[in-house]
Protein backbone atom coordinates (compact mmCIF):
# COMPACT_ATOMS: atom_id res chain seq x y z
CA UNK A 1 0.00 0.00 0.00
CA UNK A 2 1.99 2.94 -1.38
CA UNK A 3 2.44 5.74 1.58
CA UNK A 4 3.12 9.20 2.03
CA UNK A 5 6.84 10.71 2.76
CA UNK A 6 7.94 9.34 6.13
CA UNK A 7 8.63 12.38 8.46
CA UNK A 8 10.52 9.66 10.60
CA UNK A 9 13.76 8.90 8.99
CA UNK A 10 15.81 8.42 11.47
CA UNK A 11 16.00 4.77 14.05
CA UNK A 12 13.98 4.73 16.80
CA UNK A 13 15.94 6.02 20.03
CA UNK A 14 15.87 4.03 23.46
CA UNK A 15 17.30 6.42 26.07
CA UNK A 16 15.42 9.50 25.13
CA UNK A 17 14.75 11.77 28.18
CA UNK A 18 11.89 13.79 28.16
CA UNK A 19 14.44 17.32 28.60
CA UNK A 20 16.52 15.85 25.88
CA UNK A 21 16.50 17.44 22.10
CA UNK A 22 14.90 14.76 20.38
CA UNK A 23 15.91 13.27 16.78
CA UNK A 24 14.69 14.76 13.20
CA UNK A 25 11.18 13.73 12.99
CA UNK A 26 10.53 13.18 16.79
CA UNK A 27 8.92 15.25 19.72
CA UNK A 28 9.92 14.99 22.86
CA UNK A 29 7.92 14.21 26.03
CA UNK A 30 7.49 17.48 27.37
CA UNK A 31 6.63 18.62 23.67
CA UNK A 32 3.68 15.74 22.92
CA UNK A 33 2.14 16.46 26.52
CA UNK A 34 2.03 20.31 25.96
CA UNK A 35 -0.23 19.68 22.50
CA UNK A 36 -3.72 21.07 23.79
CA UNK A 37 -5.79 18.18 22.17
CA UNK A 38 -6.49 14.43 22.88
CA UNK A 39 -7.91 12.32 20.02
CA UNK A 40 -9.19 8.54 20.35
CA UNK A 41 -8.09 7.80 16.67
CA UNK A 42 -6.74 9.15 13.70
CA UNK A 43 -7.26 8.84 9.70
CA UNK A 44 -4.01 8.85 7.24
CA UNK A 45 -4.51 9.12 3.61
CA UNK A 46 -2.25 7.21 1.21
CA UNK A 47 -1.03 8.50 -2.37
CA UNK A 48 -4.21 6.72 -3.64
CA UNK A 49 -6.42 9.13 -1.54
CA UNK A 50 -7.74 6.12 0.64
CA UNK A 51 -8.38 6.98 4.15
CA UNK A 52 -7.08 4.07 7.56
CA UNK A 53 -8.21 4.77 10.05
CA UNK A 54 -6.01 4.05 13.55
CA UNK A 55 -7.45 4.11 16.95
CA UNK A 56 -5.99 3.27 20.48
CA UNK A 57 -4.32 0.29 21.87
CA UNK A 58 -4.11 -0.93 17.84
CA UNK A 59 -0.57 -1.99 16.44
CA UNK A 60 0.51 -0.49 12.87
CA UNK A 61 3.60 -1.19 10.65
CA UNK A 62 5.54 2.18 11.07
CA UNK A 63 7.96 3.31 8.36
CA UNK A 64 11.33 4.61 9.25
CA UNK A 65 12.66 5.15 5.41
CA UNK A 66 11.10 6.45 2.44
CA UNK A 67 10.72 3.17 1.54
CA UNK A 68 7.10 3.37 -0.48
CA UNK A 69 6.89 -0.62 -0.21
CA UNK A 70 3.97 -2.72 0.40
CA UNK A 71 3.13 -6.29 0.73
CA UNK A 72 5.59 -8.76 1.92
CA UNK A 73 8.33 -6.08 2.39
CA UNK A 74 6.57 -3.84 4.86
CA UNK A 75 7.15 -7.34 7.13
CA UNK A 76 11.14 -6.83 6.43
CA UNK A 77 11.69 -3.06 6.17
CA UNK A 78 9.29 -1.36 8.84
CA UNK A 79 8.84 -1.44 12.38
CA UNK A 80 5.86 -2.49 14.73
CA UNK A 81 4.27 -0.45 17.39
CA UNK A 82 1.46 -0.24 19.38
CA UNK A 83 -0.92 3.20 19.29
CA UNK A 84 -0.64 4.48 22.88
CA UNK A 85 -1.97 8.08 23.11
CA UNK A 86 -2.41 10.38 20.29
CA UNK A 87 -2.69 14.17 20.54
CA UNK A 88 -2.28 17.24 18.23
CA UNK A 89 -3.38 20.66 17.88
CA UNK A 90 -5.03 20.08 14.91
CA UNK A 91 -5.88 17.89 11.74
CA UNK A 92 -2.54 18.58 10.25
CA UNK A 93 -0.15 18.44 13.30
CA UNK A 94 -1.06 14.97 14.79
CA UNK A 95 1.25 13.27 17.10
CA UNK A 96 1.21 9.19 18.24
CA UNK A 97 3.24 7.74 21.42
CA UNK A 98 4.25 4.62 20.21
CA UNK A 99 4.94 1.78 22.33
CA UNK A 100 7.42 -0.07 20.46
CA UNK A 101 8.06 -4.08 19.27
CA UNK A 102 11.52 -4.95 18.95
CA UNK A 103 13.17 -7.63 16.56
CA UNK A 104 15.69 -10.35 18.66
CA UNK A 105 18.34 -8.74 17.29
CA UNK A 106 17.46 -5.27 17.95
CA UNK A 107 17.81 -6.92 21.61
CA UNK A 108 20.87 -8.59 21.45
CA UNK A 109 22.37 -5.22 20.72
CA UNK A 110 21.07 -3.91 23.88
CA UNK A 111 21.58 -7.63 26.29
CA UNK A 112 24.73 -9.25 24.75
CA UNK A 113 23.64 -12.53 26.63
CA UNK A 114 20.45 -12.90 24.65
CA UNK A 115 20.13 -14.94 22.10
CA UNK A 116 18.01 -14.06 19.37
CA UNK A 117 18.67 -17.70 17.73
CA UNK A 118 15.56 -18.97 20.10
CA UNK A 119 13.20 -16.73 18.48
CA UNK A 120 10.97 -17.64 15.46
CA UNK A 121 11.01 -15.97 12.05
CA UNK A 122 7.69 -13.89 12.95
CA UNK A 123 8.43 -13.56 16.71
CA UNK A 124 8.87 -9.95 18.46
CA UNK A 125 9.34 -8.78 22.05
CA UNK A 126 7.44 -6.46 23.30
CA UNK A 127 9.01 -3.21 25.08
CA UNK A 128 8.34 -1.04 27.90
CA UNK A 129 10.44 1.80 25.08
CA UNK A 130 8.45 4.56 23.65
CA UNK A 131 8.84 7.49 21.03
CA UNK A 132 6.04 10.41 19.90
CA UNK A 133 6.07 9.90 15.95
CA UNK A 134 4.08 11.88 13.65
CA UNK A 135 0.89 10.52 12.21
CA UNK A 136 2.50 10.50 8.76
CA UNK A 137 5.04 7.50 9.45
CA UNK A 138 2.03 4.93 9.31
CA UNK A 139 2.01 2.58 7.01
CA UNK A 140 -0.80 0.05 7.79
CA UNK A 141 -2.17 -1.85 10.94
CA UNK A 142 -0.84 -5.35 11.93
CA UNK A 143 -1.55 -7.99 15.09
CA UNK A 144 0.91 -9.21 17.17
CA UNK A 145 -0.77 -12.36 18.85
CA UNK A 146 0.25 -13.24 22.67
CA UNK A 147 2.12 -16.17 22.97
CA UNK A 148 1.70 -17.78 26.62
CA UNK A 149 3.77 -20.68 26.44
CA UNK A 150 2.14 -22.26 29.71
CA UNK A 151 -1.33 -21.26 29.17
CA UNK A 152 -3.47 -24.41 28.09
CA UNK A 153 -5.68 -21.80 26.17
CA UNK A 154 -3.49 -20.45 23.90
CA UNK A 155 -4.75 -19.56 20.72
CA UNK A 156 -3.76 -20.59 17.45
CA UNK A 157 -0.70 -18.45 15.79
CA UNK A 158 -0.73 -19.35 11.94
CA UNK A 159 3.17 -19.89 10.81
CA UNK A 160 3.32 -16.26 9.13
CA UNK A 161 1.74 -14.24 11.76
CA UNK A 162 3.23 -11.90 14.34
CA UNK A 163 3.47 -13.39 17.83
CA UNK A 164 5.15 -11.95 21.01
CA UNK A 165 5.88 -14.12 24.12
CA UNK A 166 8.48 -12.15 25.89
CA UNK A 167 8.70 -8.61 27.30
CA UNK A 168 11.99 -6.83 26.76
CA UNK A 169 12.60 -4.22 29.72
CA UNK A 170 14.73 -1.80 28.69
CA UNK A 171 15.64 0.12 31.60
CA UNK A 172 16.30 -2.85 33.72
CA UNK A 173 18.26 -4.31 30.59
CA UNK A 174 16.19 -7.92 31.30
CA UNK A 175 13.57 -10.26 29.64
CA UNK A 176 10.49 -11.14 31.21
CA UNK A 177 9.52 -13.95 31.82
CA UNK A 178 13.04 -14.84 31.47
CA UNK A 179 13.96 -17.17 29.14
CA UNK A 180 14.70 -20.40 31.73
CA UNK A 181 11.74 -20.22 33.37
CA UNK A 182 9.53 -21.12 30.63
CA UNK A 183 12.77 -23.41 28.63
CA UNK A 184 12.22 -27.66 28.74
CA UNK A 185 12.74 -28.14 32.89
CA UNK A 186 15.48 -31.45 31.73
CA UNK A 187 17.87 -29.37 29.44
CA UNK A 188 16.61 -25.59 30.21
CA UNK A 189 16.94 -25.28 26.60
CA UNK A 190 13.98 -22.81 25.71
CA UNK A 191 11.49 -23.65 22.60
CA UNK A 192 12.68 -22.22 19.25
CA UNK A 193 9.30 -21.90 17.16
CA UNK A 194 10.19 -23.45 13.29
CA UNK A 195 12.59 -26.12 14.84
CA UNK A 196 11.99 -29.72 13.85
CA UNK A 197 12.45 -31.01 17.58
CA UNK A 198 9.09 -32.16 18.80
CA UNK A 199 7.65 -30.80 22.22
CA UNK A 200 5.81 -32.87 24.77
CA UNK A 201 3.16 -30.64 27.15
CA UNK A 202 2.11 -31.55 30.44
CA UNK A 203 -1.31 -29.70 31.21
CA UNK A 204 -1.70 -30.42 34.85
CA UNK A 205 -2.02 -27.31 36.97
CA UNK A 206 1.11 -27.58 38.51
CA UNK A 207 3.15 -28.26 35.69
CA UNK A 208 1.88 -26.44 32.62
CA UNK A 209 5.37 -27.08 30.69
CA UNK A 210 7.42 -28.64 27.76
CA UNK A 211 9.67 -31.24 27.34
CA UNK A 212 11.86 -32.08 24.72
CA UNK A 213 10.59 -35.21 22.88
CA UNK A 214 14.48 -36.55 22.92
CA UNK A 215 15.02 -35.23 26.76
CA UNK A 216 11.96 -37.73 28.35
CA UNK A 217 13.38 -40.81 26.41
CA UNK A 218 17.10 -40.32 27.49
CA UNK A 219 15.78 -40.14 31.16
CA UNK A 220 13.12 -42.76 30.82
CA UNK A 221 10.10 -40.60 31.47
CA UNK A 222 8.14 -42.48 28.58
CA UNK A 223 5.18 -44.41 30.02
CA UNK A 224 3.55 -46.73 27.71
CA UNK A 225 1.45 -49.29 29.29
CA UNK A 226 -0.71 -47.79 31.17
CA UNK A 227 -4.81 -47.58 29.47
CA UNK A 228 -5.68 -43.98 28.75
CA UNK A 229 -2.38 -43.38 29.50
CA UNK A 230 -2.13 -39.56 27.16
CA UNK A 231 -5.72 -39.29 28.12
CA UNK A 232 -5.56 -39.14 31.60
CA UNK A 233 -3.14 -36.65 32.08
CA UNK A 234 -5.39 -33.84 33.20
CA UNK A 235 -5.72 -30.17 33.09
CA UNK A 236 -8.35 -29.90 35.63
CA UNK A 237 -6.25 -32.05 38.49
CA UNK A 238 -2.48 -32.32 39.42
CA UNK A 239 -3.38 -36.06 40.89
CA UNK A 240 -2.92 -39.03 38.48
CA UNK A 241 -7.21 -40.48 37.99
CA UNK A 242 -7.94 -43.15 35.98
CA UNK A 243 -11.06 -42.94 33.30
CA UNK A 244 -12.31 -45.70 35.52
CA UNK A 245 -11.89 -44.46 38.99
CA UNK A 246 -13.28 -41.10 37.84
CA UNK A 247 -16.91 -42.94 36.40
CA UNK A 248 -19.64 -43.91 38.77
CA UNK A 249 -19.45 -47.59 37.32
CA UNK A 250 -22.10 -48.67 39.85
CA UNK A 251 -24.62 -46.00 38.19
CA UNK A 252 -22.83 -45.93 34.97
CA UNK A 253 -24.99 -47.60 32.00
CA UNK A 254 -23.42 -47.33 28.71
CA UNK A 255 -24.85 -47.89 25.37
CA UNK A 256 -24.86 -51.72 24.26
CA UNK A 257 -21.80 -52.48 22.48
CA UNK A 258 -21.55 -55.12 19.50
CA UNK A 259 -19.64 -58.09 20.85
CA UNK A 260 -17.33 -59.08 18.49
CA UNK A 261 -17.99 -62.36 17.59
CA UNK A 262 -21.30 -63.55 17.45
CA UNK A 263 -20.40 -66.81 19.57
CA UNK A 264 -18.16 -65.48 21.63
CA UNK A 265 -20.54 -65.92 25.27
CA UNK A 266 -18.33 -62.62 27.00
CA UNK A 267 -19.53 -59.61 27.24
CA UNK A 268 -17.11 -56.76 26.59
CA UNK A 269 -15.68 -55.01 29.79
CA UNK A 270 -17.65 -52.00 30.60
CA UNK A 271 -16.50 -48.65 29.14
CA UNK A 272 -16.38 -45.56 30.73
CA UNK A 273 -16.24 -44.07 27.51
CA UNK A 274 -18.52 -45.72 25.46
CA UNK A 275 -21.23 -43.06 25.78
CA UNK A 276 -18.10 -40.08 24.37
CA UNK A 277 -18.61 -39.18 20.62
CA UNK A 278 -15.33 -41.60 19.32
CA UNK A 279 -14.02 -38.11 17.60
CA UNK A 280 -13.91 -36.45 21.00
CA UNK A 281 -11.78 -39.55 22.28
CA UNK A 282 -9.71 -39.44 19.42
CA UNK A 283 -8.82 -36.05 20.17
CA UNK A 284 -7.79 -36.53 23.76
CA UNK A 285 -5.73 -39.70 23.72
CA UNK A 286 -3.30 -37.43 21.25
CA UNK A 287 -0.12 -36.09 22.57
CA UNK A 288 -0.07 -32.53 22.75
CA UNK A 289 2.77 -31.71 20.90
CA UNK A 290 4.67 -28.33 19.14
CA UNK A 291 7.13 -27.77 16.91
CA UNK A 292 7.22 -28.44 13.28
CA UNK A 293 5.83 -31.44 13.35
CA UNK A 294 3.19 -30.82 15.84
CA UNK A 295 0.85 -28.14 14.48
CA UNK A 296 2.92 -25.13 13.66
CA UNK A 297 4.34 -22.47 16.39
CA UNK A 298 1.24 -23.17 19.16
CA UNK A 299 0.80 -27.04 18.14
CA UNK A 300 -2.21 -28.67 19.30
CA UNK A 301 -2.45 -27.68 22.92
CA UNK A 302 -6.03 -25.92 22.70
CA UNK A 303 -8.03 -28.37 21.11
CA UNK A 304 -6.36 -31.50 23.12
CA UNK A 305 -6.86 -29.97 26.37
CA UNK A 306 -10.40 -29.26 25.82
CA UNK A 307 -11.69 -32.09 24.84
CA UNK A 308 -9.85 -33.73 28.04
CA UNK A 309 -11.76 -31.08 30.07
CA UNK A 310 -15.18 -32.03 28.35
CA UNK A 311 -14.05 -35.79 29.59
CA UNK A 312 -13.13 -35.37 32.81
CA UNK A 313 -15.99 -32.46 34.10
CA UNK A 314 -18.45 -35.28 32.49
CA UNK A 315 -16.74 -38.14 34.84
CA UNK A 316 -16.55 -36.50 37.38
CA UNK A 317 -20.34 -35.57 37.65
CA UNK A 318 -21.47 -38.97 37.00
CA UNK A 319 -20.32 -40.22 33.86
CA UNK A 320 -23.11 -38.60 31.74
CA UNK A 321 -21.67 -36.92 28.01
CA UNK A 322 -24.33 -34.09 27.38
CA UNK A 323 -23.97 -32.72 23.85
Amino acid sequence: MPRKKSRLTRKKKSDKKADKAPPEGLLSEREFVALPHDYGSFVVEDSEHEQHTFSMDEMAYIQHHDSGESGDAIKDNHWIGKIREIRGNGPDNVWVRVQWYWSPEEVAEVIKSFNPAICGKYEKLFSNNFDFISVSCFVDHVEVKQFEETSVYQDVIEDEEWYSRYHFLYDGRRISPKVTHVACPICKVPYTPGMEKVLHFCPRPGCCKFYHQQCLVKHGYMEKTREYRLLETWPDIDRTASVRDLADLSSYHPRKRQRKSISSSKESPCDPLADFPAQLVAVAEQQIVRGTQGGGVVGNITSVVAARQLIYRALAKGGCYSS
